[in-house]
């Protein structure tokens, strides 16, 4: 066998990409950092699989490595390397189908607004005609 696939880490490190990444680049409590990105930073924060390669390559580094290549049992260093490498791409391509997945869901769950009240003829009421004239 030339690479062993833990299913387990390559769940966790897909999951926690797009997590990272929505929570970085997406989300109501980040606006001040992502609002006020310009530039090259600005393109980074709105690419999911940009970021995912980042965190990816921050995970792989810390540990959370789905793929061992067992090719490389002799050289530790290049294991070592090919596992980190292996993480990045797979936290790259798996992070914007799971933030898709996350964000289908989200829309799926959330309450729909109300309509707006009409009035005797079927047109909207806007908020200037409510109240006492």
């Amino acid at each position: 066998m030339v690479f062993t696939l833990d299913a387990t880490s390559l769940a966790l490190l897909v999951v926690l990409a797009a997590i990272g990444h929505w929570l970085v680049a997406r989300s109501e409590i980040a606006r001040p950092l992502w609002e006020r990105a310009h530039g090259k930073l600005d393109r980074l924060l709105r690419c999911v699989a940009c970021t995912a390669v980042w965190l990816g390559l921050g995970l792989g580094v810390a540990g959370l490595r789905p793929v061992r290549w067992v090719v490389f049992d002799h050289w530790r260093w290049l294991q070592a390397s090919a596992d980190v490498a292996t993480s990045v791409l797979l936290a790259a391509f798996g992070a914007p189908i799971a933030q898709a997945v996350f964000l289908w869901a989200r829309d799926m769950t959330a309450i729909p607004d109300p309509e707006p009240p009409r009035d005797k003829d079927g047109r909207a009421i806007s908020a200037s005609r409510i109240g006492p004239r």
